[in-house]
């Protein structure tokens, strides 16, 4: 007797059952919530926050004795109800914030002494990116820092010191 050669159809069928468990595993580690795409997605919005950030910043630093919504607004970054206008930023290129489906922004919102950039995304939710800059607020004719006065009291100490040593020495004498 002859022995056929060649493969069942019960190997067959098991064979494309392992397969497609294999392509159903793989697609949702593609697609999943918790899939590669949307890992590389998050990853890119991550960086062009950052960068959008840093660029901000690095603008605002060259303008430190101004307001920095003044110099954002100066070098037209900012629009309507402070929204950054991404395309107006040099050397960013963004994939986010251009207001697509107009939802997705970028704003400025002033948080007491400082500018926070906030991401806006599709669904309406706000993400704070960090801090952009200073506020610089009109104290009048006469403005002193912190270092100022704490100087002017070390100032005063030493002076203070040195006129009561005087006056120690001229009692002794």
């Amino acid at each position: 007797m002859k022995k056929e050669k060649g493969i069942t159809l019960i190997a067959l069928v098991v064979t494309i059952v392992v397969l497609l468990i294999l392509a159903g595993v793989s697609i949702s580690m593609l697609t999943g919530e918790n899939g590669i795409i949307t890992q590389a997605q998050a990853a890119k919005l991550a960086t062009e926050k950052s960068s959008l950030r840093e660029q901000l910043q690095l603008d605002a630093i060259s303008g430190a004795e101004k307001d920095s919504l003044e110099v954002f607004t100066s070098l037209g970054y900012i629009g309507e109800n402070n929204q950054v206008l991404v395309e107006k930023i040099p050397n960013i290129k963004l994939s986010t914030g251009k207001g697509t489906n107009g939802k997705d922004i970028y704003i400025i919102e002033e948080q007491e002494d400082k500018y926070q950039l906030v991401y806006i995304d599709k669904n309406g939710d706000k993400i704070e990116v960090g801090d952009v800059g200073s506020v610089q607020k009109e104290e009048g004719p006469f403005s002193y820092t912190q270092s100022d006065i704490d100087e002017t009291l070390k100032y005063f100490k030493w002076s203070i010191e040195e006129v009561t040593e005087e006056l120690k020495e001229e009692r002794r004498i």
